[in-house]
């Protein structure tokens, strides 16, 4: 770890590096929220259609019921697509390495992406906010096929937004595995 020159007003900060995950294991990873969407989601729909539960509820308990599960798959379903967009910007940047090998980290350059990219994640926000509204479409499906489209192509162009702004992260000029805090 070491400080970051800082000017004006701001405080320090701080830049910790770590060795980052290797690819199969951010892999692995990723499949931990998959699998609480599917038990959030999945499990009790498919149980609701032969008839058990949540189907024996009344209207105001199925209600809430479905309100609970509903926000819990929906950050499942986020938290999945931060994961698999931080995997593709991984693989990307490896990749990117490996064909620019003697590649320099230029400090002066790249402020924007490392303030999109590096500083404030908002590529990894994007997708989660578009994974979050794609995993969210079960609460959708009984007010009508007008708003369920518009949620799952706003969703799409998120997640998708999200992942073309990590694409970028190379111009950072920052490693994989950097954090950095403000103090």
């Amino acid at each position: 770890m070491y400080e970051l020159p800082t000017s004006g007003l701001r405080g320090r900060s701080v830049l910790a590096i770590y060795r980052p995950l290797a690819l199969w294991a951010h892999g692995l990873w990723s499949l931990v929220p998959l699998a609480a969407w599917a038990l959030l989601i999945l499990v009790p729909l498919r149980s609701m259609a032969g008839g058990g539960w949540p189907a024996g509820l009344r209207d105001e308990n199925s209600t809430a019921v479905w309100l609970a599960l509903g926000f819990y798959g929906a950050v499942a379903s986020g938290l999945f697509a931060i994961i698999v967009t931080s995997l593709i910007k991984k693989a990307y940047f490896l990749a990117w390495l490996r064909r620019n090998p003697d590649t320099q980290v230029d400090e002066g350059n790249g402020a924007f992406w490392r303030w999109v990219c590096f500083t404030w994640r908002c590529d990894l926000w994007l997708a989660g906010f578009g994974g979050a509204l794609i995993g969210m479409l079960d609460w959708l499906e009984f007010d009508g096929l007008q708003l369920l489209t518009v949620v799952l192509l706003t969703g799409l162009a998120m997640l998708l937004g999200g992942i073309a702004v990590s694409l970028n992260y190379w111009r950072a000029g920052r490693p994989l595995g950097a954090a950095m805090s403000n103090a």
